[in-house]
């Protein structure tokens, strides 16, 4: 997908959702539950956990992967800037699920369903605007938003 169609989709997500100009255009926050010791991930690190490639911690605890559900903007300027798409990323869950190597991702349908996640949920990992970050989570990787 270029650059222009993503940007007019986006656009169409942003009105019908309701969203803010600020919200529309700041970057994302990569989230963890603030009992997750990693303070910092790279980019390889989050298309391993999100690819489901990577299952544990550095503690060796479970990740729990968090997404969004469908077509949601903020799930794809996430998987855009990992060279991903939503399509590509279903196709990996559902074949990781199919051969029992792992659980799917626990979707959910807001920010704030995102960030009552991964506040309530030790292990788990999620995305949100970076303005929307609550103290009682940590950032481990912030996505520039360079559209």
């Amino acid at each position: 997908m270029n650059k222009v169609t993503l940007l007019i989709f986006i656009i169409s997500f942003a009105v019908v959702s309701n969203l803010t100009a600020q919200e529309f255009v700041e970057n994302i926050a990569v989230i963890v539950h603030e009992s997750i010791e990693t303070n910092l991930l790279s980019e390889k690190d989050l298309l391993e956990i999100y690819t489901l490639s990577n299952h544990n911690w550095s503690d060796e605890n479970r990740i729990k992967v968090a997404d969004y559900k469908g077509e949601n903007y903020l799930r794809i300027l996430f998987y855009n800037s990992l060279n991903l798409t939503p399509r590509t990323i279903k196709k990996l869950w559902l074949r990781a699920q199919f051969t029992g190597r792992t659980v799917p991702p626990k979707v959910v349908d807001s920010i704030s369903d995102m960030i009552d996640l991964v506040k309530n949920n030790p292990g788990t990992i999620g995305y949100v605007p970076i303005t929307r970050v609550p103290p009682e989570v940590k950032v481990i990787f912030e996505i520039r938003n360079d559209l």
